[in-house]
């Protein structure tokens, strides 16, 4: 995947690399969770590997059935050709300008958009699928 390029970032001070290097692994899903509703980490195929959801955002409910899932499975119709093309943007290295709204669905009969931003993950070809504030 080629899309492993940073996000732009405006930096102020010391290099976000180096100090964002001294936050502990365990600290850092409950900061990514508290940055946005819910935060998916995903492989290359969309296949979700794992999910945080804010503590703060209780509508969702349980969603430990998304694991091991392709995220294409709760997304709506309209939702899936965009998510085919930020994904495809993305291995090619292109950060969409703006996020990239999308539709999910579940079980239960209800619907909401999230609006996603999409960032390369270590060397295992994950990407994290965050909300973008």
């Amino acid at each position: 995947m080629s899309g492993k390029g940073p996000t732009r970032a405006r930096v102020h001070g010391a290099e976000p690399s180096e100090t964002l290097s001294l936050i502990e692994p365990k600290s850092l899903s409950g900061i990514v969770a508290a940055a946005s509703d819910i935060t998916l980490v995903l492989d290359s195929a969309a296949v979700i590997q794992s999910l945080m959801v804010n503590e703060a955002s209780a509508d969702f409910g349980n969603l430990d059935h998304w694991i091991g899932r392709s995220m294409r499975e709760f997304l709506t119709s309209e939702s899936l050709p965009k998510l085919d093309s930020a994904l495809e943007r993305f291995r090619r290295g292109e950060y969409p300008a703006r996020p990239v709204e999308l539709n999910h669905r579940d079980n239960a009969i209800w619907e909401f958009p999230i609006l996603y931003t999409f960032h390369a993950l270590g060397a295992e070809d994950r990407i994290l699928a965050g909300q973008r504030a």
